[in-house]
């Protein structure tokens, strides 16, 4: 741990993290001032990182460290990426609904992967 009091390795690289949000969200920014105060205990920087973007672009494009944001869907009901059925992964279709079209067969988590946005 550094004199500072937050943890770093051999070459002085601190382990400091941007804690990124939607901007304005009043209850994600409390939260996140939460998030920042029980880590620094911890040995742990986090920065507070709004933006109005965050879900838009940002979080598409990975610009983040560690996100806070909110799934209000299914992923099984998404027809964008990350979430999509294997066969539609192979055939390059997305689904629409619960069960995959090109197979009929009900997606599950374990059959399901993260991919990186296109």
């Amino acid at each position: 741990m550094g004199d500072d009091g937050v943890y770093a390795d051999a070459d002085g690289n601190r382990l400091s993290l941007r804690l990124g949000r939607r901007d304005p969200n009043p209850r994600r920014q409390s939260t996140n001032e939460l998030f920042i105060e029980q880590c620094a205990e911890a040995g742990i920087e986090l920065t507070d990182d709004p933006a109005e973007d965050m879900n838009s672009v940002r979080l598409p494009a990975s610009d983040y460290d560690i996100i806070l944001f909110a799934w209000v869907a299914s992923p099984l009901l998404s027809s964008t990426p990350p979430f999509t059925c294997p066969v539609a992964r192979r055939t390059g279709t997305r689904t629409a609904t619960p069960r995959c079209r090109p197979c009929s067969t009900r997606p599950t988590l374990s059959s399901m992967r993260l991919s990186a946005p296109t």
